[in-house]
């Protein structure tokens, strides 16, 4: 997952953060589907949406301040702390807060990504980060361009270099130090048929600055050309990770979830109840963690041994999920849509056995 490690909170505010949460009101409803969220407290966080919009909220949800509208779809959004951080999104859209959101400016990106769609974005301090991203629908193959890429900047955002990634699409990257992280995606063949497109998982590791190694050898199960991986998370140092997607077409059952406790050295498949994709996955602690993706509605995903099995939890709303943000084993949000298309996030506070939506 395309985050930031979370603060540190105290007693007090996970004690606040079991009050009653209402739902979403006010001027906020302009959010629509799709999107991203990310906590940087129990109370303090944010949500970016399809329609462009960036909403805060200070109080674990209970009520939400918009601090942007309007304007292109938002894929990811980022935050080190209570001030910085960044949202991307299409077309080569970035954006860039040092007050917590109260003024967004619009990032003046290098000719590379102002066409590409970009679908996640990673900072471990106010100065390393990388975003990820590529052409939607192939754009880009026929004018031999690379498909996908990565740029990293090392100054907060204001420049950026391009890394090619390859024939693939790029969905996620987490990065845990200046010299260590994850881009995964779905690596794109040139079969004979040019509406033939074939997929299957990648992975590549960043050794710090330009170069990036890869791509990483997936399980020879997994190299088929209908599988892809579409979410990755780091913990700690990024020794451990886990990275999960789909395999065989998204038919049932087809969700894979992958392992490694070698920084990426080797993987092992682990099983994923129920889910057919596998969206987004977070470990909050080396055995705390969860998951959410397609599949049987209401369900999300966890684990207490750091991967190795997962448990169903229920929430109360059918929803197609594809966002998690914990910031302690107990309390996060999950963010998804619901059958009508709109937009919805839920919150936990005792690690997933009852969920409030607060939109």
């Amino acid at each position: 997952m395309s985050r930031q490690r979370p603060l540190r909170v105290t007693l007090l505010s996970v004690a606040l953060a079991l009050l009653a949460v209402p739902a979403w009101t006010g001027s906020a409803g302009a959010v629509d589907w799709w999107g991203s969220v990310d906590f940087v407290t129990v109370k303090t966080g944010w949500v970016v949406s399809a329609r462009g919009s960036i909403v805060k909220t200070t109080n674990g949800g209970r009520s939400w301040i918009v601090q942007h509208k309007g304007g292109a779809t938002l894929m990811d959004v980022c935050f080190i702390n209570r001030s910085r951080g960044w949202a991307v999104g299409d077309p080569g859209t970035t954006y860039r807060t040092t007050n917590g959101g109260h003024t967004w400016s619009k990032v003046l990106v290098p000719t590379s990504m102002e066409y590409r769609w970009l679908t996640a974005v990673s900072f471990y301090d106010a100065f390393e980060g990388r975003v990820v991203g590529g052409y939607p629908n192939g754009d880009g193959v026929a004018t031999h361009q690379p498909y996908g890429s990565i740029w990293w900047t090392t100054d907060g955002g204001k420049n950026w270099t391009e890394m090619a990634y390859g024939t693939s699409t790029p969905a996620d990257v987490d990065i845990v130090s200046a010299a260590r992280g994850l881009a995964v995606g779905e690596l794109r063949h040139q079969p004979a048929d040019p509406d033939d497109l074939g997929w299957n998982s990648t992975a590549q590791w960043d050794c710090g600055g330009m170069f990036w190694a890869g791509p990483i050898a997936m399980p020879a199960a997994y190299q088929s050309g209908v599988s892809g991986l579409l979410a990755i998370d780091l913990y700690g140092a990024g020794d451990l990770g886990l990275a999960g997607g789909y395999v065989g077409g998204g038919a049932p059952g087809s969700a894979i979830m992958l392992r490694t406790t070698d920084a990426g050295g080797s993987w092992t498949p682990v099983a994923v109840p129920l889910l057919t994709h596998v969206r987004d996955v977070q470990l909050v602690t080396a055995s705390v963690g969860y998951a959410v993706g397609d599949g049987v509605g209401r369900r999300v995903l966890k684990t207490t041994d750091g991967g190795l099995t997962w448990k169903t939890k229920t929430t109360p709303i059918r929803a197609w999920l594809h966002k998690v943000d914990f910031v302690t084993p107990s309390t996060g949000c999950v963010l998804g849509e619901d059958s009508h298309n709109r937009l919805i996030v839920m919150r936990t506070v005792n690690g997933g056995t009852t969920w409030t939506r607060i939109r």
